[in-house]
């Protein structure tokens, strides 16, 4: 359950500028949910009681608020009490590099104007891209015309990131938990089984990404650990 005594145990205070980055980059649809809006709705409210506003995060190529209107948010954006920052709409002077063993990633500044960051995941079983997906949100927190291939928007899957996905995905989580750590991460949603709506799932919570994803792949899912995750989890992140 989501509610101010979750948030509150992580370190919200009254003063905090939240912020939240959810898993939205295209419009969600019966097969495929992306966020899911009753787990969003909840961690919306809370913020908000406590906080009296929050800001929402993701690359959406610009749709970002219509999705957000489409799952129920249009009242609380209108009124101010939602900022929506669509990522891909950041411009070139707002992103910052950050490297490491991986690469060097592009990482919008804006992280930084807010103290206390929280992740929403959903989790999926589509097939062949089981996934918790704390720790492979954040590979949508990097413009998309910045992990192309080519000079121009491509829709779908990202070719650039996906030449060398688990190492990517490495790439881009210590990247942002070196520039902006995150303060809570969140799995659970409707796309845990996708095409069948709404279900009854645990809701995990954790200040540790790579905990939730191994907890909710082993427990939920009963597959083996990706490479991504025991390339994480074989060293500390600094």
């Amino acid at each position: 359950m989501i509610n101010e005594l979750l948030l509150k145990k992580y370190g919200l205070k009254k003063d905090s500028r939240v912020i939240i980055k959810i898993n939205l980059a295209e419009k969600a649809t019966p097969q495929k949910p992306k966020a899911d809006a009753r787990l969003l709705h909840d961690l919306v409210n809370s913020v908000i009681d406590y906080c009296g506003e929050c800001a929402i995060c993701e690359c959406a190529q610009g749709q970002l608020t219509d999705y957000l209107y489409d799952l129920g948010f249009s009242q609380l954006i209108e009124m101010g009490r939602i900022n929506v920052i669509d990522l891909d709409e950041e411009s070139d002077d707002q992103l910052t590099e950050v490297s490491n063993e991986y690469g060097t990633y592009l990482l919008p500044k804006c992280l930084l104007r807010y103290d206390f960051r929280i992740a929403l995941a959903t989790a999926s079983k589509r097939e062949r891209c089981i996934y918790s997906n704390c720790v492979k949100l954040f590979v949508g927190i990097i413009p998309y015309r910045t992990l192309q291939l080519y000079n121009k928007i491509f829709y779908g899957w990202r070719p650039a990131i996906h030449m060398d996905l688990h190492n990517n995905v490495c790439g881009i989580f210590e990247a942002v938990m070196k520039y902006a750590p995150f303060h809570l991460f969140i799995s659970g949603g409707n796309a845990y089984q996708e095409g069948r709506g709404m279900f009854n799932s645990p809701v995990y919570a954790s200040n540790d990404a790579i905990a939730i994803d191994f907890e909710v792949l082993q427990k939920e899912f009963g597959i083996p650990t990706p490479l991504y995750l025991k390339l994480l989890s074989n060293k500390s992140i600094s």
